[in-house]
């Protein structure tokens, strides 16, 4: 009866564990139900109430932290954003390409700098900039012009509504790192010039982890995974 035992809890670990490089034994969801999901969760409205629920939270945080301080104070805090699906929106490349991606469409997509802001979002900038809080832009981007002003990635945050930032940090295309070390060497990088982050905010959870942020917060996105 022991061994019996053992044998079915094997069994039951080898079914249902999931971690990097195992095999997994049981039918996966099927990719086309839950594309379809997806897009119904998007079409819906519930996506963006979800972003709406924690942008709220969000703002609440900012509130209550810095109500008290002086301006003199406020204006050595800062907020990290995160760039897609945090601060704009790529649903209509996500649609184009039925959630897939490849570099050369990417690039071509982020030329035509015309993806929508993300509302919520931008009030949640909208709000931070009334408080003369500084605003940091962190992306997984590569800039794709030399001359700052006229790379599509800052076009399209400007046109979005997102005008004034103290820095946009792009990711070197030359430099193989993690995102999570990537974004937290510009954070590092933010606090050394004197800023102290209050709140960073993105859509993957390596938008997020690593430090150099007093609170994070994590919106949903349902289309795709950034280790």
């Amino acid at each position: 009866m022991k061994k019996i035992l053992i044998i079915t809890l094997s069994l039951y670990i080898i079914l249902f564990k999931l971690t990097k490089g195992e095999t997994i034994f049981y039918e996966p969801s099927n990719l086309g139900i839950l594309k379809n999901n997806i897009k119904f969760y998007i079409e819906s409205g519930q996506y963006e109430q979800d972003i709406q629920k924690v942008i709220d939270k969000a703002k609440n945080y900012i509130y209550n932290t810095t109500k008290d301080l002086p301006n003199q104070e406020r204006q050595k805090l800062a907020v990290v954003f995160d760039i897609d699906e945090t601060a704009l929106s790529n649903l209509e490349y996500e649609y184009k390409y039925d959630f897939g991606y490849n570099y050369e469409t990417w690039v071509e997509w982020v030329k035509e700098a015309k993806a929508k802001p993300i509302k919520p979002t931008l009030e949640l900038y909208k709000y931070v900039k009334s408080l003369n809080i500084k605003t940091f832009f962190i992306t997984g981007r590569t800039q794709l012009n030399e001359n700052l002003n006229e790379d599509p990635t800052i076009i399209n945050l400007k046109r979005a509504g997102y005008y004034l930032w103290e820095k946009v940090y792009f990711k070197p295309s030359n430099v193989k790192m993690s995102t999570i070390e990537y974004k937290t060497n510009c954070r590092k990088d933010i606090e050394s010039k004197g800023y102290k982050i209050i709140l960073n905010i993105g859509d993957q959870y390596s938008d997020l982890e690593g430090g150099y942020s007093q609170a994070v917060f994590k919106l949903p996105n349902p289309m795709y995974y950034i280790p």
